[in-house]
């Protein structure tokens, strides 16, 4: 007589069984976590998960507005510091910044002054650190670390805006 009832045993199984499922499926752990993209400070604007404890999610980012005019369409190519690509002095921008021993995300064009802060497809922040060959005039050129990462990119027309 001191066992519980038959349904109170079958929704407390019921109950174990859907925990155990949501455990299995719903683990935190390195291998399942989304990529934390942040190669550089300010570079992509998206939810970014980390890793603080064991099987403990907290937003490592919280989500940044800025006030934004879109531009419009632009085509965007990338480029690397080599002096093939660039001149003698690869290392150092048309504005006199060393890209190489920055943070920042550098991007070239003729269209804004130095400084300006760009958002690419709502996506990628470059600052304007560098110029582009005069035949150029609208193009936008992202700098990148790797040589195949701006060969992967190639050229994309993509929307543009002014961070004010």
């Amino acid at each position: 007589m001191d066992e519980e009832p038959p349904d109170k045993k079958i929704v407390l199984f019921a109950s174990l069984t859907i925990l155990l499922i949501i455990g299995y499926y719903l683990p935190v752990n390195s291998e399942n976590l989304l990529e934390l993209r942040l190669k550089r400070e300010d570079t992509i604007l998206e939810d970014r998960l980390g890793l603080i404890q064991e099987n403990t999610l907290l937003p490592v980012v919280s989500p940044v507005y800025f006030e934004v005019d879109i531009l419009g369409y632009r085509v965007i190519t990338a480029y690397n510091s080599l002096e093939q690509q660039t001149d003698d002095t690869p290392c150092i921008s048309a504005s006199g910044l060393n890209v190489c021993e920055t943070e920042k995300e550098i991007c070239a064009t003729n269209e804004f002054p130095f400084g300006t802060r760009l958002l690419i497809d709502g996506k990628i922040i470059c600052e304007v650190q560098d110029r582009t060959n005069s035949r150029y005039s609208y193009r936008i050129d992202l700098l990148m670390d790797e040589y195949n990462d701006a060969i992967t990119w190639g050229r994309r027309t993509l929307k543009i805006g002014l961070i004010k």
